[in-house]
């Protein structure tokens, strides 16, 4: 059996995407800490690392130090501010949207199924809350587009995996109602990355 540990960046979602975690097979526990608590040590107590969604910058909240500390170690994955952390910290950046994407159900694309979309179908429907974001043109070359939302252009990056390390993000709420298969796409996470 398996424990996660969930950063939890003071968002409401925090707690609900732990509901969603629990369910993952194979886990036992899932412990939820605030960024300022964490601490390097915690990490020899878990399988995994989940960034949660939150307000603010993905510079803000200890994240990069976080992510820097963690890649190597542990599996990681990001979700919405989270992802946007990974992608900072891989030496990419961001643009602000003309207009926040908040409480959005839309169809994304998928560019590669690997690890989250593996056996789903090829465009899905998601729920997105972000006003800040990362396109395909800006992103680090550790780092490939898994999915894509392209109504905006340029198209948005939706979900994106390192290349060297077992990290990932999707920028989508995979735990929102408004994300149908999101306990799918977390569960494809967790068997293809983590167990």
């Amino acid at each position: 059996m398996m424990n996660i540990l969930l950063v939890d960046n003071h968002d409401s979602f925090t707690f609900i995407l732990k509901r969603y975690l629990e369910q993952l097979p194979h886990v036992e526990r899932v412990d939820v800490f605030y960024p300022e608590h964490f601490s390097v040590r915690l990490l020899s107590r878990y399988h995994a690392l989940v960034i949660s969604p939150g307000p603010g910058a993905p510079h803000e909240n200890k994240l990069q130090e976080i992510i820097h500390q963690s890649i190597h170690r542990i599996p990681v994955l990001g979700v919405c501010l989270g992802m946007q952390a990974l992608v900072i910290h891989e030496g990419g950046t961001l643009f602000q949207l003309e207009s926040p994407l908040h409480g959005l159900q839309t169809n994304i694309q998928v560019v590669d199924p690997y690890p989250f979309f593996e056996n789903l179908p090829a465009r899905l429907q998601v729920g997105l809350y972000h006003s800040w974001a990362a396109s395909e043109d800006n992103m680090p070359p550790t780092l490939h587009v898994t999915s894509t939302y392209s109504l905006i252009n340029p198209p948005i990056v939706q979900s994106i995996f390192h290349n060297k390390f077992p990290a990932g993000g999707v920028q989508f709420h995979p735990e929102s109602h408004l994300t149908p298969l999101g306990l799918e796409i977390l569960k494809n996470w967790f068997k293809r990355v983590v167990l």
